[in-house]
């Protein structure tokens, strides 16, 4: 594996997994102050779902996989924008 190929993996790892602690703390802080809708459970969901990838594409050094992270992450983030 080469270099691009690895920063590729360690991209697509550890951009996913820091939206999805992010999405996850605002859906704990929107239930706490009652302001909760499901549309942010749904994208912590998703975000939740590229951290995966991630971290999938991460430990089987499968830069599709990484791609396919980056990817929802992107996707659910521009979603997001008009939901939430």
């Amino acid at each position: 594996m080469n270099n691009g190929d690895r920063l590729t993996c360690l991209t697509g790892m550890l951009c996913p997994v820091m939206f999805a602690l992010g999405y996850w703390a605002m859906v704990i802080t929107v239930a706490a102050t009652g302001e909760f809708k499901p549309a942010t459970l749904v994208i912590a969901g998703l975000e939740t779902a590229a951290a995966w990838l991630g971290i999938h594409g991460w430990r089987r050094r499968a830069v599709m996989i990484s791609w396919a992270a980056l990817a929802v992450m992107v996707g659910a983030f521009m979603l997001s924008k008009p939901l939430v």
